[in-house]
């Protein structure tokens, strides 16, 4: 059996880019050093707001071992790993991550070589990597979701430390996270909008993109958990403002620029983006919403955000 991981707030990590477009280690150093500083669970490294299919799987593997290397064991580093045409090949890449020492090597249900059968894809690469392993059911190229009694089948293998899922259903993420009770795997919520009623279930923590930019926040919802109260709502409140203007205005680039004005020396450089590239306007928005909107204290009331959504319109999802 694989060890459990911590329950908590699990930041889908940036890959900072210089000018170039090449990776940005020293940045890299201090996104990481940032996160020790604000009580996280862990990282998730080479997701979807890593740009994990705009990196090789040199990078993807530098970019895992640079990261455990830092932490000394400070942090779990978690990170994708089953790049490839085939099940082969995405073996191997899955050995390479592996051996960087990460906590465990996560597999992208949409990397997978084939739509179908995905169980019977994801037992192939159990029995070919001996590994603590993980699942993210990434949106991106194809949104493949298993249902609750895939998830007990995986899960009763006892590889499985983790899952990131994504269903954007409160209901249907309980279900896959009571299938998993009884094994190491813990079911983390991708999405916002669903992390309350997750948590009110018993979640063990969040694995999103809000992570990323306000970690001292998630980290605090985390901790409040199946408790409502009027903190957790501005937590909630707060977050979700600073989610959809990220997601509104070129994401990824939009949360590196948080946390260029959070002080850290990444740059709003992506080589991919989620609507649009990030422009003049996007940090002109963000820009004038920092100014009015506090970042140390969670405190915008319920009109004042339900006017910030109604001029960003409806925010597309990205888990």
């Amino acid at each position: 059996m694989q060890s459990k991981i911590p329950n908590g707030s699990w930041p889908v990590l940036f890959t900072p880019f210089d000018t170039s477009k090449e990776i940005d280690f020293e940045a890299l150093d201090e996104e990481l050093d940032f996160y020790l500083k604000t009580h996280q669970a862990g990282l998730f490294a080479n997701a979807l707001s890593g740009e994990v299919f705009n990196l090789s799987k040199e990078e993807c593997v530098v970019i895992a071992s640079r990261l455990v290397s830092r932490s000394g064991g400070r942090l779990p580093i978690l990170s994708s790993g089953n790049f490839g045409d085939t099940l082969e090949e995405q073996a191997d890449s899955m050995k390479a991550v592996r051996d960087t020492g990460v906590a465990a090597v996560v597999i992208l249900l949409s990397a997978l070589p084939r739509p179908d059968s995905l169980v019977e894809q994801i037992l192939e690469l159990v029995d070919k990597v001996d590994a603590p392993l993980g699942l993210y059911e990434c949106p991106v190229p194809e949104h493949r979701l298993l249902d609750s009694d895939q998830v007990r089948e995986i899960a009763s293998t006892g590889r499985f430390v983790f899952m990131k899922e994504t269903s954007r259903s409160v209901g249907t993420y309980t279900e896959k996270m009571r299938a998993a009770e009884g094994t190491n795997m813990k079911v983390y919520q991708a999405n916002l909008r669903c992390s309350p009623g997750s948590l009110e279930n018993g979640s063990p923590g969040v694995c999103g993109i809000f992570s990323n930019f306000c970690p001292e926040w998630t980290a605090r919802l985390c901790e409040i958990g199946s408790t409502p109260s009027e903190e957790r709502d501005a937590l909630f409140r707060a977050l979700v403002a600073f989610h959809d203007v990220a997601i509104k205005h070129g994401y990824p680039s939009s949360g590196k620029y948080y946390l260029t004005k959070r002080g850290l020396s990444i740059q709003p450089i992506s080589r991919t983006h989620h609507t649009h590239e990030f422009g003049d306007a996007d940090c002109a928005f963000i820009d004038k919403f920092l100014e009015e909107t506090d970042l140390a204290t969670p405190s915008l009331g319920t009109d004042e955000l339900k006017s910030l959504l109604d001029k960003l319109g409806t925010a597309p999802i990205f888990d």
